[in-house]
């Protein structure tokens, strides 16, 4: 009988045991799950943000375009007067 009370009480604590070890996994899962949703949102942030860069600097080079055909249109009209 004491044989069978040992192991009922080893079967008990082993099972015990394994519920802790679920729990640390399950809080684990958890924790990783979190983890990948700030990187997940990390990265749609910088995504936004390389987005936006290029749009100014597609600003910025239509700009410069413009600048420069203004700056040769006036070269051109320069060069009709003399001095």
């Amino acid at each position: 009988m004491d044989d069978v009370a040992n192991q009922l009480r080893d079967v008990s604590a082993a099972a015990q045991h394994l519920s802790i070890g679920s729990d640390q996994v399950l809080q684990s899962e958890k924790l990783l799950a979190e983890i990948a949703d700030e990187a997940a949102s990390g990265t749609q942030n910088v995504a936004a943000s390389i987005e936006e860069q290029l749009a100014s600097m597609q600003e910025i080079s239509a700009s410069a375009e413009s600048l420069a055909n203004m700056a040769s249109s006036l070269q051109e009209q320069i060069s009709r007067f003399r001095v």
